[in-house]
């Protein structure tokens, strides 16, 4: 299966957060979002101010080819997952993870808001085997200025 996926830009973590990305290879690693998949929560998961802290520490980790399976942890080949945990949410964003031409690729496809059990159950086993089995259109778009 083929699907579209549009890179999202760090531009904007950078600008507000420089103390945090200072040193940091920003080139290092390209994130995009699946359009066609559960952008608009992973947008919210993203975007929630308690959420907002673990979100940027992933993108750092992964931008200094760190490992933290606390945060970041292969659920299958090729399939991590960011793991996001706050007071009342233990939500998960679904990744392919991959490199092309010494470039990783990250692109964000799925999401759980609360992932209530240890295990993977029936619902989640099928997002990974989803997103193993798509092909990525990726697209550029022009960081703001």
């Amino acid at each position: 299966m083929k699907k579209t996926a549009l890179r999202h830009s760090l531009e904007q973590f950078i600008k507000k957060y420089p103390i945090q990305f200072r040193g940091v290879n920003i080139n290092a690693a390209e994130f995009y979002l699946d359009l066609e998949s559960d952008n608009d929560l992973i947008l919210e998961i993203i975007n929630e101010g308690a959420n907002y802290g673990q979100f940027l520490a992933i993108i750092r980790m992964i931008l200094n080819n760190e490992r933290n399976s606390d945060i970041y942890k292969k659920e299958d080949e090729g399939v991590y997952a960011m793991r996001i945990r706050n007071k009342t949410n233990n939500s998960r964003i679904y990744c392919q993870d991959y490199w092309i031409n010494g470039k990783r690729i990250i692109v964000m496809s799925k999401a759980v808001r609360h992932k209530a059990v240890v295990k993977n159950n029936a619902e989640i086993l099928s997002k990974i085997l989803s997103i193993q089995k798509t092909t990525f259109i990726l697209k550029q778009i022009k960081d703001e200025e």
